[in-house]
């Protein structure tokens, strides 16, 4: 994986955020390969609302690949890394809770609306790798006056 910034939120978790962009050479999910949105888990279908509860990468966008452990998530990952070599490049990790724990979703493409995949105003911390640097918003779109970088 590259070289990872860590950043605890602290008191700014509570404007967290219906949107990311990333501040790196990514296409927004608006803008990635055509497909309707899905998620699983263990290789079966979930409804979306699902991912913000697990551990989840959109390296295979328009799919969400789940799993219940963060060991199977990495697994996956390098799985995908062979697949598709250096076109998939991770931007970000944000976790639901404080020091990098819990649930975490590893973030190749730029989310507009975290709500979409039940992220929004759920994220304490989060890793960016490889320079990038994300922008936190609190409203959907990119909007709303106020993000954390």
């Amino acid at each position: 994986m590259p070289k990872s910034t860590a950043r605890t939120l602290g008191p700014w978790a509570a404007l967290l955020a219906l949107g990311i962009a990333v501040v790196a050479p990514v296409a927004s999910v608006a803008g990635a390969p055509s497909g309707a949105l899905r998620a699983t888990v263990d290789g079966r279908p979930i409804p979306l609302a699902a991912v913000g509860s697990l551990y989840c990468h959109d390296l295979d966008y328009p799919l969400i690949r789940c799993f219940r452990d963060e060991s199977a998530l990495r697994a996956d990952e390098e799985r995908a890394a062979a697949l598709v070599g250096s076109g998939a490049t991770l931007w970000v990790t944000w976790y639901r809770d404080a020091s990098y724990g819990g649930p975490a979703f590893d973030a190749a493409w730029s989310w507009p609306d975290l709500a979409t995949i039940n992220w929004s105003r759920q994220i304490s911390s989060f890793r960016s790798y490889s320079g990038a640097n994300p922008r936190w918003y609190v409203l959907p779109n990119y909007a709303g006056g106020v993000s954390v970088s």
